[in-house]
Formats: C-alpha cells, sequence, structure tokens
C-alpha cells in the first residue's frame, strides 16, 4: 500500500504550525505550503522546508487548510 501524502496549506502560521508538529511525528509525507516569509522561518526552525503549491497539490492525496477565515 502506498504511502498517503498530505499538503497543509498555510503551515507557517499559529495553526498551521501546531498541525505541522504534528504530522512531522507521523510516517506521511507531507508539503508544508507557507508564502509568508515569517511562516517559511518558523517552519525552519522546526527544521522542514517548504514545498511550492502547484507541486503540493498534484502529489497531494489529502489538502488540510490552515489558512485564516
Amino acid at each position: 500500500m502506498r504511502t498517503q501524502t498530505i499538503a497543509l496549506i498555510g503551515a507557517g502560521g499559529k495553526m498551521g504550525c501546531r498541525i505541522a508538529d504534528n504530522l512531522k511525528k507521523g510516517t506521511l509525507n507531507v508539503h508544508y505550503v507557507e508564502i509568508s516569509e515569517q511562516g517559511v522561518e518558523r517552519l525552519s526552525e522546526r527544521g522542514l522546508a517548504t514545498t511550492p503549491r502547484q507541486e503540493a497539490l498534484i502529489d497531494a492525496d489529502i489538502i488540510i487548510l490552515a489558512v485564516p477565515d
């Protein structure tokens, strides 16, 4: 069975970082998508690299939106 891939949109925000912290503990493939410099920096501090949005969406089986309403 193939491992599922998740695209976490807004991964560097408050909610996104909380979700990212939990996802990185698991075994799923995760694409962390973030466009703000501050968010990218927060992810970098966690040892996580970002993926361009288009690439992440094409590859994703599951998409999680952690964006402001």
